[in-house]
């Protein structure tokens, strides 16, 4: 209960069976760099030649209602959300290797072997930058991961107070 995705705004192509404000908000350049220059995006980056950012309006009006919102964003954006909302939870959801992130993304058939090759690129630099989340999650086992990530929801909900540091 109370707790909403977030649909993040993308300027990349709808990859096959992703819908329209389902899985992303998919807009052209154009539009997303008025959304910047209009401030009505809570965090933003470029990210394998495409933007990618949250709407601030959703989020604000959810934390106005109470209801906690689950952002699916990369380092660059948590850094950003951290920056604005000091109480945000970040959760660094982290592939067991680099060889079975692989497999998942050629799995998937999605990507070319360029947009492949950078995001095992990117991927290992954000291991370096683990350390900087709240928690981390090791996504082996799917059901698991699930109840790891219920887990630190409900532990976050039940606490009195957040350390400083």
């Amino acid at each position: 209960p109370n707790l909403e995705k977030s649909i993040s705004c993308t300027t990349r192509p709808p990859r096959p069976g992703e819908l329209n404000n389902i899985d992303y908000t998919f807009i052209d350049r154009q539009k997303f760099e008025q959304m910047i220059a209009e401030n009505s995006l809570l965090e933003w980056a470029e990210v394998y030649g495409n933007l990618y950012g949250t709407q601030a309006g959703p989020i604000n009006k959810n934390r106005a209602q109470g209801i906690d919102t689950i952002m699916t964003i990369e380092i660059q954006g948590a850094r950003s959300v951290t920056r604005k909302f000091r109480e945000a939870v970040t959760i660094f959801i982290q592939s067991p290797s680099l060889e079975i992130l692989e497999n998942r993304l050629r799995e998937r058939n999605a990507d070319t072997e360029e947009v492949i090759e950078q995001r095992l690129r990117h991927a290992k630099d954000e291991l370096a930058w683990g350390n900087e989340y709240d928690y981390t999650v090791l996504n082996k086992d799917f059901d698991l991961s699930v109840d790891e990530l219920k887990a630190i929801i409900i532990a976050e909900r039940c606490r009195v107070r957040r350390n400083s540091g």
